[in-house]
């Protein structure tokens, strides 16, 4: 998948985890963090390659914060006003500096797309 950091001139890879099925006519999985819209490139394991013709559309994509060396999952729901809510986890929620970080760049990230995204700090997760 073209590559969300340099605007697509590089490709980074589908995880094996994120395959949902793979036949020979069509391949079916999650989007893995750090792509964004471009062509798809699939590699055989020989080498060989082919690329769609055709952009796929990413209109956005998560990326797990990470607050020193911990990594914290993501978590959203749909809330019920056309958007998304993130719910924080119990230790990211513990780490002020971290979620002030996470906050501010939400905030541009809202600005520049006029996407419909907050926080629901009632709750947290463990999971």
């Amino acid at each position: 998948m073209a590559n969300a950091d340099d605007g697509g001139s590089t490709f980074n890879s589908v995880p094996s985890g994120n395959i949902v099925s793979w036949k020979d006519t069509q391949i079916v999985f999650t989007i893995p963090a750090r792509v964004g819209t471009g062509v798809i490139k699939v590699t055989e394991s020989g080498g060989n390659s082919v690329s769609t013709s055709t952009k796929v559309t990413i209109i956005y994509n998560l990326i797990t914060p990470i607050a020193g060396s911990t990594a914290y999952p993501v978590y959203y729901y749909d809330n019920s006003k056309g958007g998304y809510a993130f719910i924080y986890s119990a230790q990211f929620a513990k780490n002020k500096s971290a979620t002030a970080c996470f906050e501010r760049g939400l905030q541009n990230w809202r600005c520049a797309t006029f996407a419909n995204f907050g926080i629901d700090d009632t709750k947290t997760t463990s999971i």
